[in-house]
């Protein structure tokens, strides 16, 4: 039987190289209207979107169902009771960290065809495509990890500097990927679990195993803010995760914005505060004569403006 030290270290090896080590890209791109590009340009400020609903309501917690496999496939012979402790964990930790979670998005090509189809649909609104010089962009995660302090700009305009926890990473489209990620959680979650009696949860006597296993879904839930259903594998994104450690203390910085029939909240990050706005190419499909009219009073000379 694992001790709770040695499975630990075993979660924190898999934090490492599951949201740390990273094969950094070269370049960000940003696909937005041409609207939300001259905003983005003049301001230097990034909307970042509630995690729980930029999209479709199952994208963040998707993994449930791996998770339900898994434990379907190699860990039937578990009680009742450890089995619902699974499900009941996982949806506790989504329950405390969505409220916090907020999520900005980039693609790793100038030329997705699925998120250029936007306009398409809008005949009336001309998109965009912004590159960004990733190493500005993204300060050392590793040295950052324990501490990192970014600027947020207030209802009022004022810019408040906040502590929280930002992870930047790719998103896996992979199915196998993902159930082998997953699964190398749940056989941690499995080793926690045999150190637990049958037939009975004390969670007086059982407190740190309790918490190992709420920390093992933790990191599976951040997991999940890095995989996408395999048909957005084209997308190719990129995410920049922002947890806050309490965004209600906050409530300045919160506000609303309707997308579709959804009401989403976000904050507005402040990239010229921080020194990471990083802009230094503008990719367009159509209307190339009129984007560089909006745009080109807004950018330096040594930031080109291209067709694809």
């Amino acid at each position: 039987m694992k001790n709770l030290i040695e499975i630990r270290n075993n979660l924190n090896n898999m934090m490492f190289k599951n949201f740390i080590i990273n094969n950094e890209p070269k370049f960000l791109y940003h696909y937005t209207s041409l609207d939300s590009a001259k905003s983005i340009i003049e301001s230097g400020q990034f909307w970042v979107s509630d995690a729980f609903t930029t999209t479709d309501d199952k994208e963040i917690i998707h993994v449930k169902d791996i998770i339900n496999t898994i434990i379907t496939e190699k860990y039937s012979f578990l009680e009742n009771e450890k089995m619902k402790l699974c499900s009941d964990l996982f949806q506790h930790v989504c329950d405390i960290i969505k409220t916090n979670a907020f999520i900005l998005c980039f693609s790793l090509v100038k030329d997705s065809k699925s998120l250029w189809g936007e306009s398409t649909k809008k005949k009336d609104k001309i998109r965009v495509c912004l590159r960004f010089n990733f190493n500005k962009i993204s300060p050392n995660l590793v040295s950052e990890l324990h501490s990192q302090e970014r600027y947020f700009v207030e209802n009022n305009g004022k810019i408040t500097k906040i502590q929280l926890k930002i992870l930047n990473h790719f998103v896996t489209y992979n199915n196998r990927m993902k159930y082998k990620k997953i699964e190398e959680y749940m056989n941690l979650v499995y080793s926690v679990l045999v150190r637990i009696p049958f037939n009975t949860i004390n969670f007086d006597i059982y407190k740190k195993e309790l918490e190992l296993l709420s920390d093992i879904f933790t990191d599976i839930f951040l997991f999940s803010c890095f995989s996408k259903v395999s048909k957005l594998k084209n997308e190719r994104e990129y995410r920049m995760l922002y947890i806050f450690p309490d965004i209600l203390k906050f409530p300045l910085i919160l506000s609303n914005r309707i997308l579709k029939t959804k009401i989403v909240k976000y904050v507005t990050t402040n990239m010229k505060a921080n020194n990471t706005f990083s802009l230094n190419r503008i990719f367009v499909r159509r209307e190339i004569k009129e984007v560089k009219k909006e745009l080109k009073p807004y950018i330096g000379i040594d930031i080109k403006i291209k067709p694809i």
